[in-house]
């Protein structure tokens, strides 16, 4: 960190810390998170922004492993949440799934508030310069042909996934009703009652499992794929249950709560009647 970035960074943290967090911990409807001092032992309350998505409660640290709160965490991951204070454990994340939740977030918003927008996902490996890998991760659409018009189009419309590299690849639909069907950033056109079966089909990606999204959280895990990497798995709803669906892939987890690193990810499929 530079001289002048370190001078802003303390002066800051010196405001929030004297003025600004004694001011809005005091505020009802402030949200707080507590941890305890790594130190001292003591309680630690610092006003936060964030939101919930499911059970899960997400936030990101304005500064982030510089954050007195995320040193804490490190040292104990108990903490509690008021709005009314809930008990928890917390995890620090890297930038992708923080970014990840907010996204769906914003999906959620647009099913529940009629006539909200969504903005497709796209991923890029942001390469630069030698040896910086190209393509991984990288985005594929889903064009009728290769003109740059279908590509930007097939873009536009959230037909597209994000896989880590080209040796993943993905089929993602949901059908009911009188033969009817969809893809991704597609839409299945059926009543609220009709059974719907969500289906993918994975390849180039052993041991992953597959997780199913919804408006509603996750509502489906997979056992993981096979050692060879390639395999279907299918789970059934209803628009009435879900607005939307859509899949995640995922590496073996490490120890613990977490879900594992991404392998790939879709668009949604959405259902119903709009």
């Amino acid at each position: 960190m530079s001289r002048l970035a370190d001078l802003r960074f303390r002066a800051a943290t010196t405001f929030q810390r004297r003025v600004g967090n004694p001011i809005l911990r005091r505020l009802p409807l402030q949200t707080v998170l507590e941890t305890t001092g790594r130190i001292s032992g003591l309680p630690r309350q610092t006003p936060v922004g964030g939101r919930r998505v499911g059970d899960p409660f997400w936030l990101v640290s304005e500064f982030g492993e510089k954050s007195q709160y995320v040193r804490n965490i490190k040292a104990d991951p108990r903490v509690r949440v008021r709005g009314r204070w809930h008990p928890g454990t917390a995890h620090l994340l890297p930038d992708d799934e923080v970014s990840l939740a907010d996204w769906d977030s914003m999906l959620v918003a647009s099913v529940r508030e009629n006539g909200r927008d969504w903005i497709p996902a796209m991923g890029n490996s942001d390469a630069h310069r030698s040896p910086d890998p190209v393509g991984s991760p990288q985005t594929v659409v889903l064009a009728d042909d290769l003109t740059r018009e279908a590509i930007q189009e097939g873009i536009r419309a959230g037909r597209s996934y994000i896989a880590e590299s080209k040796n993943v690849s993905l089929t993602f639909t949901a059908s009911g009703g009188r033969g009817r069907q969809a893809g991704i950033g597609g839409r299945l056109e059926v009543d609220r009652d009709t059974p719907v079966t969500v289906r993918l089909e994975a390849t180039g990606a052993p041991r992953c499992t597959v997780r199913f999204v919804t408006d509603q959280g996750v509502l489906f895990t997979s056992a993981p794929l096979p050692v060879s990497g390639s395999g279907v798995v299918e789970w059934r709803t209803t628009p009435s249950y879900a607005a939307y669906v859509r899949a995640e892939l995922r590496h073996e987890a490490a120890v613990g709560p977490l879900p594992g690193a991404l392998a790939a990810f879709t668009n949604p499929i959405f259902l119903g009647r709009p």
